[in-house]
């Protein structure tokens, strides 16, 4: 273990599986790593584990979000905030309660989050956002219909506010993507209608965790293979482009 360094790192969900491998991947690479779930308990444990603080954290409430980022950047600076909680239910009959759950953990929670962090960062003018979109980001999978849905959103929002960034001059806060394939988690090998996306040759938690740690060094919108979407970086400039242009004719017109 390390001492921290380079500021505080927010890991949402980070109590157990991959979000407790972000976790302590992040504390190594010298970061005073903040792990917050919604229970406030094992939040501490695994705290303790790693050598990080805790607290408790519904990201489904905006302001829940705020006050952990204002919290994170009293121990010098909020420099990494990793959305990892998520909720997958396989299924395409979802009942309406449940279409709202995953809808409001996996992508409202994952902007609640991201626009916290972003409102501190861009204070400090630095920092970095990285959001868990998973495979089901790019693909349209059978039987996780919702998911894939929240997830594709999160992946349009991500790359859409890294381009709002960017076009107000905001060169030090980057918002990055990582989409895992499944990956090995023997606590939902028992859900049947899970087991297929979580048994078999899968990625490591720490193997994510470490590609984590990676775009937080070298930031990057979306990984390189989504070919079948937009790309990223385009969308980035033109959106630069195109609000500069606006603000140029805007002055001429004045």
């Amino acid at each position: 273990m390390s001492s921290s360094t380079r500021g505080a790192a927010v890991v949402t969900a980070a109590s157990h599986g991959l979000g407790l491998a972000i976790a302590e991947r992040l504390f190594r690479s010298g970061f005073e790593v903040l792990v917050t779930d919604l229970d406030a308990e094992q939040a501490a444990d695994a705290a303790k584990g790693i050598g990080g603080w805790s607290a408790r954290l519904d990201a489904r409430y905006d302001q829940a979000c705020d006050a952990i980022a204002e919290r994170a950047a009293e121990r010098g600076g909020l420099a990494v905030w990793v959305n990892n909680a998520g909720v997958l239910d396989p299924t395409w009959a979802h009942s309406a309660g449940m279409r709202r759950r995953i809808l409001d953990v996996n992508a409202i929670g994952v902007m609640n989050g991201t626009m916290a962090a972003v409102d501190v960062m861009r204070k400090q003018r630095y920092g970095q956002v990285v959001n868990v979109v998973s495979f089901a980001g790019a693909v349209h999978g059978p039987g996780q219909a919702i998911y894939a849905a929240s997830k594709h959103a999160i992946k349009a929002f991500s790359v859409a506010t890294q381009a709002e960034l960017r076009a107000d001059g905001l060169t030090g806060v980057d918002i990055s993507c990582v989409s895992p394939d499944g990956y090995w988690n023997p606590d939902r090998l028992e859900d049947g209608g899970a087991a297929v996306s979580f048994d078999g040759a899968h990625l490591t938690p720490e193997r994510i965790a470490t590609r984590i740690a990676t775009l937080v060094t070298s930031p990057h919108p979306v990984p390189r293979w989504h070919r079948t979407q937009p790309r990223p970086r385009p969308t980035i400039k033109i959106a630069t482009i195109m609000k500069l242009g606006a603000r140029k004719s805007r002055d001429h017109d004045l």
